[in-house]
Formats: C-alpha cells, structure tokens, sequence
C-alpha cells in the first residue's frame, strides 16, 4: 500500500533526523554549533516528527477505508502490501 511506503519513507526520515540532531547536540556542547543552528535544528527535528505523524494517521486511514470497503478488520491487512 502506497501509505505504508510513505510511512516507511517518513520513519526513515525521522530516524536520520534523530541521529543528525545527537549530534548537533554534541557539537552544541562542544562549542561549535550556536543556539540559532541548534533551534533551527531542533525546528526542522518538530516538523519531521509532525511529518511522521501525519504519514501514520494517512496510512491508518487508508487502512480503514480499504477494511470497510472489503468488510474485514484492519488486522486482517496487516500484511497486505
């Protein structure tokens, strides 16, 4: 299902995120970085967050939609790409 790429995609995204961001905070600590970069950096960490989020509920919905339409619980899909 093109939602669960999207999802996968997003995940994906937020995970290198995550890890850029330690070590934004390291660099921070370490004097290298300055709080404008580091807030910026935490803002842009937010929206990809959100953009995770999003993607989920987008997949969750088309989950539903597509369980209703066949007359089966969304378990039922959990394994159909």
């Amino acid at each position: 299902m093109l939602a669960r790429q999207e999802l996968g995609a997003q995940q994906e995204a937020g995970r290198a995120a995550e890890e850029a961001m330690a070590v934004f905070e390291k660099m921070a600590a370490a004097g290298s970085l300055g709080s404008v970069e580091l807030g910026a950096a935490r803002l842009e960490l937010a929206r990809i967050r959100l953009d995770v989020l999003a993607a989920a509920d987008l997949a969750a919905a088309a989950e539903q939609q597509l369980a209703a339409l066949l007359g089966c619980s969304t378990a039922k899909l959990a394994h159909v790409d």
